[in-house]
């Protein structure tokens, strides 16, 4: 009962929402030709993964700074904001984390 008959089914309903025709493949929002090599069109640029992401107990472990220290940190702008996630909840990037570290580092450095 599922045989030949769903598969098609479920071509045609997935060319209607992708409006590509059976057997063509979906390219940055539109039907990739079968001549047209993959890679072909231009794409937007990636941008750099965060990395983790990190609650306070994280940023206190990591910093070895008390959590009233980072958020003073934070109101003055010398430390990396957090991203709100929800209504009662925020993290840091690690990658964000990182750099202040490093530049911690070499403030530091004689």
């Amino acid at each position: 009962m599922h045989g030949a008959n769903s598969s098609n089914t479920f071509q045609r309903l997935s060319a209607c929402f992708t409006k590509t025709l059976p057997g063509q493949r979906l390219v940055f929002g539109r039907p990739k030709k079968d001549d047209e090599p993959l890679g072909s069109r231009t794409s937007v640029p990636a941008r750099e993964a965060p990395g983790r992401l990190l609650k306070m107990q994280d940023i206190v472990r990591e910093t070895s700074l008390h959590r009233a220290t980072i958020y003073r940190l934070i109101a003055k702008g010398e430390f990396p904001r957090p991203i709100p996630l929800g209504r009662q909840r925020v993290a840091w990037a690690e990658r964000d984390v990182e750099q202040w570290k490093l530049r911690q580092l070499d403030h530091a450095a004689p």
